[in-house]
């Protein structure tokens, strides 16, 4: 603990136990992810979860668990809940936060006190699944803000240009498909233009892409011909 190798000697043991667990088909739970040594895992039943849990605990690790009665679970800073087999997410908030963070009246650099709000609402849109709860998170983010000496108008702006640049990128037009290329080497010759005609109506006519959305893109490379010397 404290080490800079900390995280990677973590990770490299988790890797190892994880290889030894999830390789075995009835232990392999229906959702796993972890962040160093926390873990959120999704099972099918309790005999599931048991075995799973007796096989990764034969480590020389001692793991607890939490259990929510009505299955949500706090993961980190997200709180996840199951609804209609799939999971919302939101931001999960501890008791014993009280909302104290940098104070904007503090002696602190000006990029230091809007790297706050940045940061807050960043997480907000990173951390939301639904809208209803993105416009709960940023109105208990805007007067904790505001409680700590930030302007509610440079707050506003912020979610503003957040929320504008959110939408732009998501409802933007989609980008075009790359062409799938086909190479063709050839021998430059005085009937090049002819082969070359001969080639794309063959690709044209002859060769479809198995998804209908995709194109065919023909591109020709010529190779010198070697000259003949004679001896």
């Amino acid at each position: 603990m404290g080490s800079p190798l900390g995280v990677l000697f973590a990770n490299f043991y988790m890797g190892l136990v994880e290889r030894r667990v999830l390789s075995v088909p009835h232990l392999c739970p229906l959702t796993y992810g972890r962040y160093v040594d926390d873990i959120f895992v999704e099972f099918r039943d309790w005999k599931h979860l048991n075995l799973h849990d007796a096989c990764i605990s034969s480590s020389c690790l001692n793991f607890t668990l939490k259990l929510y009665g009505d299955g949500s679970l706090p993961f980190l800073d997200v709180f996840v809940k199951p609804v209609d087999n799939k999971f919302v997410t939101s931001i999960h908030v501890k008791e014993t936060n009280k909302g104290r963070f940098l104070n904007a009246e503090g002696e602190c650099p000006t990029s230091y006190k809007r790297s706050v709000i940045h940061s807050y609402v960043n997480r907000a849109f990173a951390h939301f699944s639904t809208w209803p709860l993105l416009h709960q998170e940023l109105k208990r983010l805007q007067q904790f803000l505001v409680n700590n000496g930030f302007s509610n108008k440079n707050v506003q702006s912020i979610i503003m240009q957040k929320m504008a640049a959110y939408l732009r990128h998501h409802n933007a037009c989609p980008e075009k498909r790359p062409p799938i290329l086909l190479h063709y080497r050839s021998f430059m010759s005085t009937a090049y233009r002819t082969d070359e005609k001969v080639l794309r109506e063959i690709v044209e006519h002859g060769t479809h892409p198995m998804d209908p959305e995709d194109k065919l893109e023909l591109r020709i490379f010529y190779k010198k011909l070697k000259p003949l010397t004679i001896s």
